[in-house]
């Protein structure tokens, strides 16, 4: 048995006791170490069940950012790629855009304002930094040099995610993670109830009212669908 062999069976079942290899006559088999028992891990079930480990559903989630990567789009628009990372290790990517091609400010810019308020974040500088990105070239993760935003990385926030509707370049129908609103991690109020130093109420009713944005149906009738923050009118602006 290998040392993390011994290392896994410590970690995840209750010890037996352990007989080794002794000096055995030539024509005997070595006397094996007997297989442990292995004891039901909650947690470990739950992070075993497979599939995709992204954030796929509309709801609130707690955690934090791990890249905050400026981004100029080939229009000119502006913006903050992120990608977050909840409490379960679950991840979403996703983007805000901030100033449109004409020097317009985008309604991205102040949902990033009510996230710096639920992080505690007075100001952000970029510098230059290192991100992993996915290479569709070697189809392997990279390291690639970019201007980062590192008071935005690490820190507990909340975000309530909108899963949106969108169709491909292939027509097809591609589903992508969208932040609705943004609340402080801890106390779960909203900007405006930090603001106010109210009392959480709004991230619940939000949660009562909020469903996937989808796409207008095939007969030109489109749906009503709440937007939060992001939802931004000039979509010429928005490279997808």
């Amino acid at each position: 048995m290998s040392n993390a062999q011994q290392q896994y069976y410590q970690q995840n079942t209750s010890p037996q006791q352990s007989h080794g290899y002794g000096q055995q006559p030539a024509n005997q088999q070595p006397v094996m170490t007997p297989p442990a028992a292995i004891s039901f891990n909650a947690e470990a079930a739950r992070q075993g069940e497979g599939g995709s480990n992204r954030i796929d559903t509309t709801g609130a989630y707690a955690g934090l950012f791990t890249k905050a990567k400026h981004i100029q789009a080939t229009t000119g628009t502006i913006g903050i790629e992120f990608e977050f990372e909840d409490s379960s290790g679950a991840t979403a990517r996703m983007t805000l855009y901030l100033v449109g091609k004409d020097g317009s400010q985008l309604r991205g810019g102040k949902t990033l304002q009510a996230m710096m308020l639920c992080m505690g974040v007075q100001q952000t500088i970029p510098v230059n930094g290192m991100v992993k990105e996915y290479d569709f070239d070697s189809k392997s993760e990279v390291e690639r040099s970019a201007f980062i935003y590192p008071e935005l990385l690490g820190k507990p926030i909340g975000l309530l995610i909108q899963m949106e509707e969108y169709e491909k370049q292939d027509k097809t129908i591609g589903r992508k993670p969208n932040i609705y609103a943004p609340f402080n991690a801890k106390s779960r109020q909203t900007s405006v109830e930090l603001l106010d130093q109210a009392p959480a109420q709004k991230l619940d009713k939000m949660l009562q009212s909020v469903t996937d944005k989808l796409l207008p149906k095939n007969n030109g009738q489109s749906q009503q669908q709440n937007s939060g923050f992001n939802s931004d009118p000039n979509n010429d602006n928005i490279p997808f």
